[in-house]
């Protein structure tokens, strides 16, 4: 019994991805833009099936499916993209991964799909496509982790319904969209209640090209360094006296502002409860632990906003002895974590928070001062 000979998926993607050489992304564009936005659609979705990519591909290609729907909706006829992403290599090592998983993945489509009338007009199904693949985009995009794989399973079956013009395809496709959008929204609690959605395509194309940007050397217009704040008081009480106010956590609902309350042992390697109150958004609560206690010098505590090195903050109030029994107290908040750039709405209101709260440990401490003399 003779082989079946390959399909069309199959035989342009060996055409395509050749094992004897590094391939970029313009290189793909060139040899199938004359087949639309289908193929292009199906190709891109082979990496995030593969768990050997480096660190940004998801992100890189989430950008590319923005792009690429924009221009559906525009109602391009060819697909185009910049010449920075036209010109991502995919390696050696890559490509064989890409054969093998593709080649299996299309042979098993091409025994069942094929031209079937779709439920709406070409126009307007593309156009629905078009949005769907827009929203797996700013998945893509997003720093949500464990949700990379269903949307771009999805748009790999819009893809190949749109190739194929087949509307069972296509229409399956956007059911699956709607259920892995659904999981999506329900999953971003944490990001909503931090009000870092809005600037969240912003931040992947900073965090695409890692050598744009770089963690506190790079301000953004009109805000702070990333991953650092730091505000400083200068207080008529001694430093012991600052010390005492600083250390009362149990009096921090009374006069502090922004952190309250704060429950745990002073003493280090304990673990400390944090609850903040930055202004206009949420309050946050986490588990924090004290890394350094030094009387009436230094107070430090490390902790985790968001779980999994997401999001890492910590905490620094420094105070210095000063002529004629003064002190000076400094607040030091340093980030770490991919999502920091995410945060910047949030570290303004932080650094605003922790200024308010040195002000109002200067008051307290002066008055304590005050009723002392």
């Amino acid at each position: 019994m003779s082989r079946r000979s390959p399909g069309l998926l199959t035989r342009v993607l060996m055409e395509t991805l050749k094992e004897d050489r590094e391939v970029t992304i313009g290189d793909i564009v060139d040899h199938i833009a004359s087949r639309g936005f289908g193929f292009l659609l199906v190709i891109l979705a082979l990496p995030t099936l593969i768990p050997i990519l480096p660190p940004g591909s998801a992100t890189l290609i989430g950008l590319v499916y923005v792009l690429l729907a924009l221009q559906m909706l525009w109602g391009a006829q060819r697909p185009w993209l910049p010449r920075r992403i036209r010109a991502y290599r995919l390696s050696r090592q890559v490509i064989v991964k890409f054969r093998q998983i593709g080649v299996k993945t299309f042979e098993r489509i091409e025994r069942v799909s094929r031209a079937r009338a779709t439920f709406l007009p070409d126009l307007i199904m593309a156009r629905v496509i078009a949005v769907a693949v827009l929203l797996h985009g700013f998945v893509l995009l997003s720093p949500m982790p464990f949700l990379h794989t269903l949307p771009a399973i999805a748009v790999m079956i819009l893809g190949v319904g749109l190739l194929n013009h087949d509307g069972l395809l296509m229409a399956t496709g956007l059911m699956l969209s709607v259920g892995v959008l659904t999981i999506v929204v329900s999953s971003a609690g944490v990001l909503y209640s931090t009000r870092t959605m809005p600037v969240l395509l912003t931040a992947a194309l900073l965090m695409t090209f890692p050598g744009g940007i770089v963690p506190g050397q790079v301000t953004i217009p009109g805000s702070i360094p990333p991953g650092e704040v730091k505000s400083q008081v200068d207080v008529d009480a001694s430093a012991d006296q600052v010390w005492a106010v600083l250390t009362d956590f149990s009096s921090y609902p009374i006069w502090n502002p922004f952190i309250y309350p704060l429950k745990g042992e002073l003493r280090s390697g304990s673990q400390l409860e944090v609850t903040i109150h930055p202004a206009g958004t949420q309050t946050i609560t986490y588990q924090a632990t004290v890394i350094a206690v030094n009387r009436a010098r230094e107070l430090t505590w490390s902790g985790q906003i968001f779980s999994g090195g997401v999001f890492e903050t910590t905490y620094s109030f420094t105070i210095e002895p000063l002529e004629s029994g003064r002190a000076r107290l400094v607040s030091h908040e340093s980030h770490k974590g991919f999502a920091v750039v995410l945060a910047w709405r949030l570290m303004k209101e932080v650094q605003a928070g922790l200024a308010t709260m040195i002000r109002a440990v200067r008051t307290r401490a002066e008055l304590q001062r005050l009723v002392h003399y």
